[in-house]
């Protein structure tokens, strides 16, 4: 593993969930990997769990210079020192995912862009976003006491 993000190695995230009709409406349930993994595949198969895989790409120290420099709230071209939190999200997602396994009703895949960004579910989004967020911080290991 590498310190420089030359050629960065994609973080591949998972989002388990399931489809209902509920009050004539089409819901998605979103299901902790937690309670997943304790599932059989019988199981899995039975209460209809379905898998999104994506594949992330991590930041480097310049890309997410540029992405927070693009949110910056300006007023007259001067920058106020206020960042554009949904602006910076949205420009974080569409720089850093860069695939999925969506596919459309015909079974065709459906590619990872902007324009399809954009379409799919908010909430949806919002989980796989959390799980990237989970993954891509750095972690700290306490000091090992002797």
């Amino acid at each position: 593993m590498s310190l420089f993000k030359n050629k960065p190695q994609l973080v591949h995230i998972q989002l388990f969930y399931r489809e209902e009709n509920k009050d004539g409406y089409d819901k998605i349930f979103i299901i902790p990997k937690e309670e997943v993994i304790k599932l059989t595949e019988e199981e899995r198969e039975e209460k209809k769990i379905e898998v999104l895989n994506t594949h992330w790409k991590p930041m480097s120290w310049q890309e997410r210079n540029n992405i927070n420099h693009e949110a910056e709230v300006r007023t007259d071209g001067i920058i106020t020192g206020q960042m554009d939190i949904y602006r910076w999200r949205d420009l974080r997602v569409k720089r850093c995912l860069q695939e999925w396994d969506i596919k459309d009703e015909e079974g065709n895949p459906v590619p990872c862009n902007p324009d399809t960004i954009n379409r799919i579910d908010a909430y949806i989004l919002d989980a796989i976003i959390e799980e990237f967020d989970k993954v891509s911080s750095v972690e700290f290991e306490e000091e090992v006491k002797k």
